[in-house]
């Protein structure tokens, strides 16, 4: 039986239409959703731009619209197949191929990005599978994505070269322009993608190993990791979190700061929550700037985590009550995180299990519940604020609390990191 047998039969969505079978060699399967985008062209150049190497590739465009989609959206989307249509006849080499799916309209109850990933990415699997090819590549894309021209490259050596790797998170910029006009609020966009780095650096400072960036733009994953974790999710937003933190419970899990994308920061309504509904929303919720967190929650995590380290294996129930309970953090206590690390101690057979089941406990979900409970009982600061304390503690010797500045300070941390293992 191939590798994704199972699970295509189990749990795989989507068309299993006929296409033209994959090349043998196939290493690179992009996908990317497709609804009511008016500059695709642009991301599929950008791609075309980076595919120097002659190493066989596909790209699957999942367009679809929802039950009771605007006529001007569904018009779009018949435009954008007829020009990709074009465009993947006359302007692409033959190592690079292109496959339309258009699936009929979603219910409104799973409309979104996260179906047509999940559909794109079956596909991909279905594609490698018939090579029984589970070292095959699934690379997630947005339709309003650019990439640079070294972002193929960058990806085969990680996964060529590293061969326990399975899954790597993107570098990302948001993009100030697109389509040749300035987008959506500067302001706006520069605060959110503070937020977002502020929360992942923090996170990593805490002494948290698993703090990650979630964009659906910016992931790579071996075909047989993506089976493992079981699939994309159908979220109508949020469904490239709650997969890529179960990707990274698998190990092999990296981060790669030297292949770069660079997202669109427009306003957007496709999503319930990210950075379009936060661009097109920001004026009217976050007049004086935008308040996320607190330094405190992030030096409180650090404690705890700190604590965490002392616990030796095997211990005992009262030696995690000695170590934890002096820290009297009601948000630990509101979560239940204790009894987390009695969970995982219960669950374990030696010290390395031990530690994996903690994390497994205290996953990402856990984190943000942590931060946002934390938040409703000791308030948020500004993100500007909040990372220049972050950037004071990494030895950064001032900070003008200038948005443009301190995201040009946190992206220049991540660059200079270049490609590291994460867990």
């Amino acid at each position: 039986m191939s590798f994704a047998q199972t699970y295509l039969e189990r749990y795989a969505s989507g068309s299993s239409a006929e296409l033209n079978p994959p090349d043998p060699d196939l290493f690179f399967s992009v996908v990317i959703p497709v609804f009511n985008e008016s500059h695709l062209l642009d991301c599929l150049n950008s791609l075309k731009a980076s595919h120097i190497s002659g190493l066989p590739a596909e790209i699957i465009l999942v367009i679809n619209h929802p039950e009771g989609a605007l006529p001007n959206a569904i018009e779009q989307n018949r435009k954008s197949q007829e020009e990709v249509t074009q465009w993947a006849e006359n302007e692409i080499p033959t190592s690079l191929t292109v496959h339309i799916l258009y699936p009929t309209a979603f219910p409104k109850s799973k409309a979104g990005p996260g179906l047509a990933r999940k559909i794109g990415m079956d596909m991909a699997v279905r594609r490698f599978n018939q090579l029984n090819r589970p070292d095959g590549i699934l690379v997630s894309m947005d339709a309003d994505t650019l990439v640079d021209k070294e972002y193929f490259a960058v990806l085969e050596n990680l996964f060529k070269t590293q061969k326990q790797a399975n899954t790597s998170t993107v570098y990302f910029e948001h993009l100030r322009n697109y389509g040749g006009e300035i987008i959506g609020d500067i302001r706006a966009m520069t605060e959110y993608e503070i937020y977002l780095r502020m929360v992942k650096i923090g996170l990593r400072w805490a002494g948290y190993p698993l703090g990650i960036y979630t964009l659906g733009s910016a992931f790579a994953v071996k075909a047989s990791a993506y089976v493992k974790a079981g699939g994309m999710g159908v979220q109508q937003s949020g469904e490239d979190f709650y997969f890529l933190h179960k990707c990274i419970q698998l190990g092999g899990f990296w981060e790669n700061n030297d292949a770069r994308v660079y997202p669109a920061g427009r306003e957007s309504d496709r999503v319930l929550f990210g950075t379009g509904p936060f661009i097109r929303d920001y004026q009217k919720l976050f007049p004086n700037g935008y308040k996320k967190y607190s330094w405190k929650a992030f030096t409180d995590l650090s404690e705890f985590f700190k604590r965490i380290g002392e616990i030796a294996y095997p211990t005992s129930e009262s030696e995690i009550n000695k170590i934890i309970d002096p820290l009297k953090d009601p948000v630990l206590d509101q979560l239940k995180w204790k009894q987390k690390l009695l969970n995982a101690l219960n669950q374990s057979g030696d010290a390395m299990s031990f530690t994996k089941w903690i994390w497994r406990e205290l996953n990402g979900l856990q984190i943000v519940k942590y931060l946002n409970l934390h938040q409703e009982l000791f308030g948020a600061q500004s993100v500007v604020q909040t990372s220049c304390q972050l950037l004071s503690e990494l030895e950064y010797t001032s900070c003008p609390q200038n948005p443009v500045l301190v995201l040009n300070a946190l992206r220049r941390i991540e660059r200079e990191s270049g490609v590291v293992k994460v867990y």
